[in-house]
Order: C-alpha cells, then structure tokens, then sequence
C-alpha cells in the first residue's frame, strides 16, 4: 500500500511511525477489505484483534496512515485503557476525541446511568466527517458502541486481545506473529545486515524462538545491541529451556548472558 499523509489542517495525533516494520501485507490488504465493508445498521467499524506484544499498535497505525487520503477530516487516536490498566469509559473517550476535532461537548453527565452527552456529540461530529478513529487496547464493547455513528463515512479502529462480543455482524482481522521471513527482515533491520549475514542460521532460530512475535524480536535486538559479545545462536538459545537435547551442545559466546540477568 502506498503511504499517504493526512490532509492539510486535518487532525492526526497518531503516535510516530518511525521503528523499523516488516511483513503484515495480507493483514493490511485484510484491514482494508474489512473497511470497504458495509456497514449494517450502526457505525462503520474494523477490529484488529491480537494478543500484547503482536504489533496490533504499530500496525494499525500504519493502516490508518496508508489509508489517510481517504479520511481528509483527520486521523484521530486514542488508547482506551490508562496506565493502571483500568478503562476509558465511553464518555471520556468522546470528549477527548471531540477535543482533537477541535470542538466541545456541551453538557455534563448527570447521572451514574445517564448517557455522557459527549458521546451524542461524537456521533453527530462523526456523521458529518468522514475521519479514521484509531481506539487502541480496547477491552470491552462498552467502551466502543456509544461512539458509533450510524449513516457516517468515518471509520472507526479498534485494538483487542480479543473479539468484542456485543458488537453485531462484526469479522475481525486476527494477527498472529511474523512470517520467518518477515521476521528475519526486522531482526536485520534492528541489528544490522552485517551481523545477520554472519549467522544466517541463528538468526532464523532467533526468529522462530521468539515465534514471530515483533515485541520479543524487539526485546531480543535491544540485548544484542547492548552487548556485542553475545552471538545471535545465544540468543536464541536463551528462550528455551536449560536442557533441551538439540541445545545443550552448542557453544555461548563469551560472556554471554540472557537478557534481564
């Protein structure tokens, strides 16, 4: 997909997407067929489902900015669970998203079972642009369904762990790790093709070890970087169990250690 930027004056408060990426080209071409769907009787909504440490973040954002110039209102974001892990209610997402297209909501919740007026707010605004939402670590469809605008050209994002029941008619994009060579291509991009050359093999025992997954392969390249003593075949060897008969032989390079010891 080629890249786009959003359009001049939109809002994108989108978080940077400058660390090294690699593979997802189905996954992409999956996102965008699941926005072209129609929608049915409520707002226009894409779930991109995978576990912590899958990528589920940066690849969204690299979706929702592949997909920019069809969005010329804007590129809006946000995480919807704090630090402590707790929820971002509906309400409060609506007023800070609303804050990013510049406007406010008039009125203020009135009860504890009332409706945020922010979030009737959102629908409206949504309706009459057609802008990307990108609600990232969503956990429940509580947190999504107040904000969906029906009869609206805009999109809305969402990250899980998993499905969100209670959303009807709803497929979502599941992400799993890396394919090899993908995966092969970050660790090169993160620690250098010299170094990758060197041990082609060790680097697709790396690859495998960490199953794809672009947070380990992220974590593993810090600690190669850090220490230039340590091989990639130590690495490798360093998530698997002490024991393992096809491991037990290989030499470590010196002074080795694993990560976080």
């Amino acid at each position: 997909m080629d890249e786009h930027t959003a359009a001049p004056g939109a809002a994108d408060p989108l978080p940077a997407d400058t660390a090294p990426f690699a593979g997802r080209r189905a996954e992409l071409a999956a996102l965008a067929q699941a926005a072209a769907r129609p929608a049915h009787g409520r707002g226009r909504v894409v779930v991109l489902a995978g576990r912590p440490g899958s990528g589920r973040t940066s690849l969204a954002v690299r979706y929702a900015r592949s997909a920019a110039a069809d969005y010329p209102d804007g590129l809006l974001y946000l995480r919807m669970s704090d630090p402590d892990g707790s929820l971002l209610e509906a309400g409060r997402a609506a007023r800070t998203l609303l804050e990013q297209l510049g406007e406010q909501p008039e009125g203020l919740l009135t009860g504890a079972d009332a409706e945020d007026p922010a979030c009737e707010a959102l629908r409206t605004a949504l309706a009459a642009r057609r802008v990307l939402v990108l609600l990232d670590d969503v956990r429940e469809a509580a947190q999504v369904g107040p904000l969906l605008a029906e009869k609206t050209e805009s999109l809305l994002l969402a990250t899980t762990t998993g499905p969100l029941t209670g959303i009807e008619d709803i497929d979502p994009v599941i992400l799993g790790g890396l394919d090899q060579p993908s995966a092969v291509g970050l660790l090169r991009d993160l620690i250098g093709a010299t170094r990758v050359a060197a041990d082609p093999v060790g680097t697709a025992d790396l690859a495998e070890s960490c199953a794809g997954r672009p947070a380990a392969l992220r974590m593993m390249a810090d600690w190669l970087k850090a220490d230039q003593r340590v091989a990639i075949t130590d690495a490798a060897e360093a998530l698997h169990p002490a024991g393992e008969e096809d491991r037990t032989d290989r030499p470590r390079a010196h002074g080795a250690r694993r990560p976080g010891r």
